[in-house]
């Protein structure tokens, strides 16, 4: 069955630098039909109406060839957003996909769009392709976007070779998946108008649970967002990922928003089984917010977190000797080197590209290893379980917290019971599976919230949530949590709303102690018969 491929575009993005050159998108539909050819094994043939512009009207021509097109590549630009035609052309296909079975394949959307230039905003496309990634074919040149245009020079034409390569891969791959059945010609169809034309880094905009159920049943790798200088890498790295059969994060366009920011960063984190994170000597975007953390800051942040709580192994990759003139990146540099905190749970690797790939490929290969043949759950010890008759409680905490439990924990000590604690060192699968065995042993769960913030509590409730499948030979343990200072308003509704809280939000008195104790003495004991 024959496959076709639209190209919207502004006609002002072809016009070429020089009187000698080629337009851009003249080059770029050349080139990624030529590398289509290659990848389909069949020559893809390009429709390009080169005499439409801006003030034509939008003839029932176009709207033809909207309808019978499988993909629409937008190539977007500050001229393409103000284009009604463009936007036009966007609108038609998403409605003329919709009515032809859906704009998506699995979890990757037949549109995939291209940034020619940095933009502002997207907000005069379809709402439903907003939260797409794109291909980024522009670099930044002393805080201003350059395209990636051979009159530019040679390092800028491979570039934009090297991204028409990796587009059309991922564009072969979905037409691969519509028809798996070798067909014939696959058409690529090109309209310029006053208008013109349009990914990886298509994955449609999922529900949080949605992208990672992927059916290759391969890990989900955390691919961090990372500065300028590092993105190229990235790139690579996403294509020969993709290319294995491994879903890569993120897959949907992150919010502009602090809050929002991390909130998205943390959701899909819980969905994956590595992070990546490559540092250079860019900062990087700072997203609208309090703070000035970049985005590579706030998703190491949330990834230490989430291996905290979880063990999932993480990489951060660095060149070494690496140095940055720009004081806020030199400053976080400084503490992946020397705070374990900061990169709690990674493998730091500084090295060249292939040390790089290598170490990733070994951290996949033990994740797989471990999901084919998991090891089993260690059935004795001193951290996994009671002793006699004195029942066990696992005490969680937020790192910044261990020595602010102390008096608690030698309180519990003093009234009978066990007590262990969150394993801090060591390799990131030694500790997730040394806090699971405690999980599937312990009688009782206690989670201090303290120094913890809203994201630390999201993902320790995650954990708590995977219980059930850490003890197959017993039902849960209760699950107590104790508030702690620093006071917020989310705790404050807990100890309003929820069951099992205790409110300890002051200095610890020997009241609050008693009251803890019998708490857990009730739920330890309501919990014998089912544990019988």
């Amino acid at each position: 069955m024959e496959r076709s491929i639209f190209i919207s575009y502004a006609h002002i993005d072809n016009q070429p630098l020089t009187g000698t050159d080629e337009g851009w998108i003249t080059r770029f539909k050349d080139a990624l039909e030529k590398i289509l050819d290659m990848r389909l094994g069949s020559k893809s043939n390009v429709w390009r109406d080169d005499k439409l512009r801006g003030n034509d009207v939008f003839d029932e021509e176009i709207i033809e060839r909207l309808a019978e097109s499988d993909v629409l590549v937008p190539v977007l630009s500050p001229r393409y957003l103000k284009s009604d035609w463009c936007t036009k052309e966007i609108s038609e296909f998403c409605a003329r996909a919709q009515e032809r079975g859906g704009l998506s394949v699995g979890n990757k959307a037949r549109v995939f769009k291209i940034f020619k230039s940095r933009l502002e905003s997207q907000a005069p496309l379809p709402e439903v392709t907003r939260g797409l990634l794109g291909y980024e074919f522009f670099t930044m040149k002393e805080g201003a976007p350059l395209e990636l245009d051979p009159a530019y020079g040679l390092e800028y034409a491979q570039q934009f070779n090297q991204k028409v390569a990796v587009l059309a891969f991922h564009i072969s791959e979905l037409l691969k998946s519509l028809d798996p059945e070798p067909g014939p010609e696959s058409p690529v169809a090109t309209t310029a108008s006053g208008a013109t034309a349009s990914g990886g880094a298509n994955a449609v905009a999922a529900t949080p649970t949605a992208a990672a159920q992927t059916s290759t049943g391969k890990p989900v790798v955390y691919l961090a967002e990372c500065g300028y200088d590092c993105k190229p890498l990235r790139e690579r790295l996403e294509a020969e990922l993709a290319h294995m059969g491994y879903s890569v994060l993120p897959d949907q366009r992150l919010p502009n928003d602090e809050a929002d920011y991390v909130a998205a960063v943390a959701q899909m984190l819980e969905r994956a089984d590595l992070s990546i994170h490559l540092v250079g000597e860019h900062f990087g975007a700072v997203p609208d917010g309090p703070t000035t953390k970049s985005v590579a800051v706030h998703q190491n942040d949330q990834a230490a977190l989430r291996s905290q709580t979880s063990g999932m192994p993480r990489l951060i990759w660095m060149p070494e000797k690496l140095k940055s003139p720009q004081a806020l990146q030199q400053t976080f540099i400084d503490e992946l080197r020397t705070d374990r905190e900061v990169r709690r749970g990674a493998d730091l690797v500084t090295g060249d590209f292939e040390v790089l790939r290598a170490t990733m490929h070994a951290l996949l290969k033990k994740i797989e290893d471990a999901r084919r043949a998991p090891e089993p759950v260690p059935s004795s010890g001193p951290a996994q379980a009671g002793s006699g008759d004195a029942p066990l409680v696992y005490v969680v905490f937020d790192e910044r917290d261990r020595e602010a439990t102390l008096p608690l924990r030698k309180g519990l000590k003093a009234a009978g019971f066990e007590v262990t604690t969150p394993q801090a060192d060591g390799e990131a699968t030694q500790v997730r599976q040394a806090n699971q065995s405690k999980l599937a042993h312990c009688d009782a769960v206690l989670i201090y919230y303290g120094a913890g913030d809203e994201f630390w509590k999201r993902a320790v409730r995650t954990e708590m949530r995977k219980l059930a499948g850490y003890r197959l030979d017993k039902p849960p343990p209760p699950v107590l949590t104790y508030l702690a200072l620093p006071d917020t308003s989310d705790k404050s509704d807990m100890a309003e709303d929820e069951p099992n809280v205790i409110d300890g939000r002051h200095a610890l008195e020997p009241a609050d102690l008693k009251r803890l104790v019998e708490a857990l003495r009730q739920a330890c004991e309501a919990a014998e018969p089912a544990v019988a």
